[in-house]
């Protein structure tokens, strides 16, 4: 569709193109030629997003954005943001190696943590929100 046309050297560092918030439709991004001698990073990003087409989640199973009250948003409000830290430093722990994933009573460990932080109510919060808007 489009070809982006390299700059020649005396306009080098004269422009800065694409230099606040631009909206490219993906025709228009997946339309860019490709140019051996001026490579762009889109045709890469496109083969590569096609590698994992295979695995999408089908769109009809996802879960609709849920509206909450306000008490439900202050309850997930602070589980969430307690939760995101105990996933965080677990991860980095089993990443580490300070922590061994394989170890029952380190997996165990990590599972009391989210229920003693509020994963059930998390999990009911957002049940109840998904059976108010769609009954």
């Amino acid at each position: 569709m489009y070809e982006v046309l390299p700059t020649p050297e005396d306009l080098k560092n004269t422009a800065w193109r694409e230099w606040g918030p631009l909206y490219k439709s993906m025709s228009q991004r997946h339309g860019e030629a490709v140019q051996e001698s001026n490579p762009s990073v889109e045709p890469i990003l496109f083969r590569a997003a096609e590698l994992y087409e295979p695995f999408a989640t089908p769109e009809e199973s996802g879960v609709p954005p849920l509206v909450l009250d306000m008490d439900q948003s202050a309850q997930i409000g602070e589980i969430t943001t307690n939760l995101e830290s105990h996933l965080k430093q677990t991860m980095a722990a089993f990443g580490t190696g300070a922590k061994d994933a394989s170890d029952d009573a380190a997996w165990d460990e990590y599972i009391a943590t989210a229920k003693a932080i509020g994963i059930d109510d998390y999990v009911e919060i957002h049940q109840a929100a998904y059976d108010t808007q769609n009954g």
